[in-house]
Protein backbone atom coordinates (compact mmCIF):
# COMPACT_ATOMS: atom_id res chain seq x y z
CA UNK A 1 0.00 0.00 0.00
CA UNK A 2 1.38 3.39 -0.89
CA UNK A 3 0.89 6.71 0.86
CA UNK A 4 -0.90 9.70 -0.62
CA UNK A 5 2.47 11.47 -0.95
CA UNK A 6 3.78 8.57 -3.05
CA UNK A 7 0.72 8.62 -5.32
CA UNK A 8 0.92 12.36 -6.01
CA UNK A 9 4.71 12.18 -6.48
CA UNK A 10 4.30 9.44 -9.10
CA UNK A 11 1.52 11.35 -10.85
CA UNK A 12 3.61 14.54 -10.93
CA UNK A 13 6.27 12.68 -12.93
CA UNK A 14 3.84 11.94 -15.78
CA UNK A 15 4.39 13.67 -19.09
CA UNK A 16 2.55 16.98 -19.28
CA UNK A 17 1.81 17.12 -15.54
CA UNK A 18 3.28 20.23 -13.88
CA UNK A 19 2.20 19.39 -10.33
CA UNK A 20 -0.52 17.81 -8.23
CA UNK A 21 -1.93 17.80 -4.73
CA UNK A 22 -4.60 16.36 -2.48
CA UNK A 23 -6.69 19.12 -0.94
CA UNK A 24 -9.72 18.97 1.35
CA UNK A 25 -12.88 20.80 0.34
CA UNK A 26 -12.16 23.49 2.93
CA UNK A 27 -8.68 24.17 1.53
CA UNK A 28 -6.36 22.08 3.70
CA UNK A 29 -3.35 20.60 1.91
CA UNK A 30 -3.06 16.85 2.57
CA UNK A 31 -0.29 15.87 0.16
CA UNK A 32 1.49 17.66 -2.66
CA UNK A 33 4.03 17.35 -5.43
CA UNK A 34 3.98 20.88 -6.81
CA UNK A 35 7.60 20.80 -8.00
CA UNK A 36 8.30 24.22 -6.46
CA UNK A 37 6.29 25.81 -9.30
CA UNK A 38 3.16 26.62 -7.34
CA UNK A 39 2.43 27.96 -3.86
CA UNK A 40 0.64 25.24 -1.84
CA UNK A 41 -1.64 27.76 -0.11
CA UNK A 42 -2.68 29.29 -3.43
CA UNK A 43 -3.44 25.88 -4.97
CA UNK A 44 -5.42 24.79 -1.89
CA UNK A 45 -7.38 28.05 -1.73
CA UNK A 46 -8.16 28.06 -5.44
CA UNK A 47 -9.28 24.44 -5.33
CA UNK A 48 -11.51 25.08 -2.33
CA UNK A 49 -13.11 28.11 -3.98
CA UNK A 50 -13.68 26.36 -7.33
CA UNK A 51 -15.13 23.25 -5.67
CA UNK A 52 -17.48 25.22 -3.40
CA UNK A 53 -18.77 27.56 -6.09
CA UNK A 54 -19.22 24.77 -8.64
CA UNK A 55 -21.14 22.67 -6.12
CA UNK A 56 -23.32 25.66 -5.23
CA UNK A 57 -24.11 26.28 -8.90
CA UNK A 58 -24.88 22.60 -9.51
CA UNK A 59 -27.09 22.38 -6.41
CA UNK A 60 -29.44 24.93 -7.95
CA UNK A 61 -30.16 22.29 -10.58
CA UNK A 62 -30.31 19.56 -7.90
CA UNK A 63 -27.02 18.09 -9.10
CA UNK A 64 -24.63 18.24 -6.18
CA UNK A 65 -22.51 15.21 -7.09
CA UNK A 66 -19.18 16.22 -8.58
CA UNK A 67 -16.81 13.43 -9.64
CA UNK A 68 -14.36 15.33 -11.81
CA UNK A 69 -14.15 18.59 -13.63
CA UNK A 70 -11.55 20.30 -15.78
CA UNK A 71 -10.69 23.98 -15.94
CA UNK A 72 -9.07 25.04 -19.22
CA UNK A 73 -6.86 28.12 -18.95
CA UNK A 74 -4.42 29.89 -21.25
CA UNK A 75 -1.33 28.32 -19.72
CA UNK A 76 -2.65 24.90 -18.74
CA UNK A 77 -5.45 22.76 -17.41
CA UNK A 78 -6.59 22.03 -13.88
CA UNK A 79 -8.20 18.63 -13.27
CA UNK A 80 -10.11 18.27 -10.00
CA UNK A 81 -11.09 14.71 -9.07
CA UNK A 82 -13.21 13.77 -6.03
CA UNK A 83 -11.58 11.14 -3.80
CA UNK A 84 -14.15 11.21 -1.01
CA UNK A 85 -13.26 13.68 1.73
CA UNK A 86 -10.78 15.53 -0.50
CA UNK A 87 -9.91 16.24 -4.12
CA UNK A 88 -6.93 15.33 -6.27
CA UNK A 89 -5.78 18.47 -8.05
CA UNK A 90 -3.70 17.89 -11.20
CA UNK A 91 -2.10 20.82 -13.00
CA UNK A 92 -1.01 20.23 -16.61
CA UNK A 93 0.65 22.24 -19.33
CA UNK A 94 -1.53 23.79 -22.03
CA UNK A 95 -0.49 21.37 -24.78
CA UNK A 96 -1.13 18.10 -22.97
CA UNK A 97 -3.47 15.57 -24.58
CA UNK A 98 -6.19 15.52 -21.97
CA UNK A 99 -7.43 12.00 -22.79
CA UNK A 100 -4.01 10.53 -21.98
CA UNK A 101 -3.66 12.48 -18.74
CA UNK A 102 -7.20 11.63 -17.61
CA UNK A 103 -6.37 7.93 -17.79
CA UNK A 104 -3.46 8.26 -15.35
CA UNK A 105 -5.38 10.76 -13.19
CA UNK A 106 -8.23 8.23 -12.94
CA UNK A 107 -5.77 5.53 -11.85
CA UNK A 108 -4.31 7.82 -9.18
CA UNK A 109 -7.83 8.83 -8.09
CA UNK A 110 -8.78 5.17 -7.59
CA UNK A 111 -5.66 4.57 -5.48
CA UNK A 112 -6.31 7.68 -3.40
CA UNK A 113 -9.94 6.73 -2.78
CA UNK A 114 -8.70 3.53 -1.12
CA UNK A 115 -6.13 5.43 0.94
CA UNK A 116 -8.65 8.12 1.95
CA UNK A 117 -11.37 5.72 3.07
CA UNK A 118 -12.06 5.84 6.78
CA UNK A 119 -13.34 2.56 8.20
CA UNK A 120 -15.17 2.76 11.50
Amino acid sequence: MSSMEQVVTELAKASGVRGCAVVTEDGMMVASALQGRFEPDVVAGLASFVIATTRRAMAQDRQDRLDRFVVHATHGKLVLSDIGHAFLITITDQFVHLDLVLRIVDEATARLKVLARIDA
